[in-house]
């Protein structure tokens, strides 16, 4: 068993508690379809348990907790006039369920919020726009048999009193060589809004990756994206 309270990842998805450490994950960027969100922290406290079900080892996780960005840099790519935009997501609870059998690692992950708004336009008053209901889940699933690895992770958000439906996905295939690592991707992400004649995003991107572990603690990483 494992307490803990303080400031932490939001565990949502299967790399977000290293996304900011280069060694731990094979990407020079993450699939931003899937990790590209205005809130990634938490502050609050967590229960994790590790331990061994028969030949599986199993994680069980439970949080809660909130944040608050100020002048959310995730904002900032839809207001291109100065426009400063504080996020909150307040009231989250989650959870992440992780088993591994040999080579195969299952995992699901979810969270419940509310998220709010101010929006701070130059010479005008702040605007405040009330907290409304978000949910998000995951699934991901890995293989890596002796020298290959794929993998596949799927995201599915509920923003429906904000502006509608999130829906992600990413897979991988790659190859080990010695200290190399070949890899392939494809990232998708989908926005159904709450109008169907409302503009909606979309975008998906394709990768290539090539990792050298040089030393210990020391990898060099090329990264060919193209992204639509």
């Amino acid at each position: 068993w494992t307490a803990q309270v303080g400031r932490k990842r939001l565990p949502l998805l299967s790399q977000s508690e290293v996304q900011d450490v280069g060694v731990a994950i094979p990407w020079v960027r993450l699939p931003t379809q899937l990790y590209g969100w205005d809130i990634v922290n938490y502050n609050g406290v967590n229960l994790l348990w590790r331990g061994t079900l028969g030949p599986v080892a199993v994680l069980t996780n439970a949080y809660a907790g909130s944040e608050t960005v100020k002048d959310s840099p995730y904002e900032a790519l839809y207001y291109t006039d100065g426009t400063q935009t504080d996020s909150r997501w307040g009231s989250i609870r989650g959870f992440e369920l992780e088993a591994q059998w040999g080579d195969v690692k299952l995992r699901t992950a979810a969270l419940k919020a509310r998220s709010s708004f101010v929006v701070n336009t130059p010479g005008e008053p702040p605007v405040f726009y009330p907290s409304a209901k978000l949910r998000m889940s995951t699934v991901a699933v890995s293989y890596e048999p002796g020298l290959w690895t794929f993998s596949a992770e799927g995201l599915y958000g509920d923003r429906r009193q904000e502006y509608g439906l999130d829906k992600s996905w990413s897979v991988q295939a790659g190859r080990r060589f010695g200290d190399l690592l070949l890899l392939f991707g494809h990232s998708s992400y989908r926005q159904v809004p709450n109008e169907l004649t409302e503009p909606a995003e979309g975008d998906q991107m394709s990768s290539v990756v090539l990792r050298w572990d040089a030393a210990p603690g020391r990898v060099w990483k090329l990264q060919v994206d193209d992204f639509r």
